[in-house]
């Protein structure tokens, strides 16, 4: 009886079910999940063509979806647009595996910085990788760009004092080798005045800088060679080495260097300054300021003094014979510009016969006075003089050596050098080959 009950149970809701889908009178349109295709534009009940269900909504684009015949081009540039960052491969690397692979890409590399911006963990550890020697030009930019105030912004945002510019310890602008290997005939850049003191600032342990291979526009910028001594103990304390053209040399200020105590080493000038560009004007010797000899007179100072722009005779005069000592100076190097420094200023040392016979009593006083002479030490801790550009007058490194020998007992090397630059020679033509 029980079974009866439920079979006539489930009929009479069968046919409710029957009855309520009749009893609609209003026609079926399509929806998200129920369509005939995109063709057909009449109700459901007037087709012909069958219902397709679709489970989820994904399933009914791919359907409708039509074929792509750019598909793979488009997938390949895809490709090549999207770099993949991966962050779990390096995370399993340790710090020793991850120096080895910078070290293997080099530290002017792109890949490198690609590498850093991965994760906070490789960017300080390339930041701790930054070499202590940087080189502007032409490591990082071209020469015609230190012009460029866009591109030294750029320099200064790299060195960032809280960067890499607290691992930098040494400045070189242009390098030294480059601008030896380029044409006589090219002319100096002109310097931006962000690369002083905005580039410089921002190296906090500068101890070599080198600004050297640029012009700087006075004209347009007169604080700059005006105020560079007097502010230069405020952008590098800590400087030991000082190399720069001779338009910053001649705007000197009184007491600089006693402002920086480690300061051992000047270089004023070089041979790319000397090159010779068409049109322009030689420029005239220099004139030194008075305060220069007294600062190489300071105690407890051992200088390195390298001159190799053109200087007066009576600069010349004063450095070469002096009439008082430079008790701490270790090297000098001074450009003669092929002039004789004796001309004017002479001092006998050998004797004539007439002198040789005079009476015992004026000998005897004589003797004495040359001895005085000869004994009195004058380069006491020099160990090293440079002559350059003596060619025309090749008697007076013989004669100066002759004089500075007894008064610099410690003078190990001299040497005679010539400042005018040989432009490299040709690259060899290429063989061709016979067919």
């Amino acid at each position: 009886m029980v079974a009866a009950l439920d079979e006539g149970t489930s009929r009479r809701s069968c046919n409710r079910a029957v009855a309520s889908v009749t009893a609609v009178d209003t026609a079926l349109f399509d929806s998200a999940l129920i369509t005939g295709g995109l063709t057909a534009r009449r109700p459901l009940p007037f087709r012909a063509m069958p219902v397709v269900r679709y489970a989820n909504m994904s399933s009914l684009i791919q359907e409708q979806l039509k074929p792509d015949p750019h598909r793979e081009a488009r997938e390949a540039l895809h490709a090549l647009q999207t770099v993949p960052v991966p962050h779990d491969e390096f995370a399993l690397m340790d710090d020793a595996t991850l120096r080895c692979i910078c070290a293997f890409l080099g530290n002017c590399s792109r890949e490198l910085l690609q590498i850093s911006s991965v994760c906070r963990r490789l960017r300080e550890l390339v930041i701790a990788l930054t070499p202590p020697n940087a080189t502007v030009v032409p490591d990082m930019i071209p020469l015609t760009s230190l012009s460029s105030h866009t591109a030294v912004d750029s320099l200064c945002s790299f060195f960032a004092s809280y960067k890499r510019g607290q691992l930098v310890k040494q400045l070189n602008l242009v390098d030294s080798k480059y601008a030896s290997s380029l044409p006589v005939s090219t002319s100096l850049p002109l310097c931006s005045h962000h690369v002083y003191p905005s580039l410089v600032k921002s190296l906090l342990s500068l101890i070599y800088l080198d600004l050297r291979g640029v012009q700087w526009d006075c004209y347009s910028n007169p604080h700059i060679p005006q105020y560079f001594f007097s502010d230069l103990y405020l952008v590098a304390p800590k400087l030991q080495t000082l190399k720069i053209g001779v338009d910053l040399f001649s705007q000197w200020s009184p007491g600089w260097w006693q402002r920086l105590p480690a300061l051992e080493q000047i270089v004023v000038g070089s041979r790319r300054d000397q090159a010779a560009v068409p049109g322009s004007e030689l420029r005239p010797p220099l004139n030194i300021h008075d305060e220069f000899f007294d600062m190489l007179r300071a105690p407890r100072r051992p200088w390195r003094v390298k001159l190799w722009c053109p200087l007066q005779l009576s600069a010349l005069t004063r450095l070469l014979l002096p009439a008082q000592a430079f008790p701490e100076l270790r090297e000098l190097t001074v450009n003669l510009s092929n002039m004789n420094i004796f001309e004017e200023f002479r001092r006998p040392t050998l004797k004539s016969p007439r002198e040789t016979r005079s009476r015992k009593g004026t000998k005897n006083v004589t003797v004495h006075s040359v001895d005085e002479t000869v004994g009195r030490l004058v380069f006491v801790s020099l160990q090293s003089l440079t002559l350059a550009n003596v060619e025309q007058c090749a008697s007076v490194p013989v004669e100066l050596i002759a004089r500075i020998l007894p008064c610099a007992p410690r003078l190990s090397y001299f040497s005679v050098v010539n400042t005018a630059r040989v432009p490299p020679p040709p690259p060899p033509p290429k063989l061709r080959r016979r067919v």
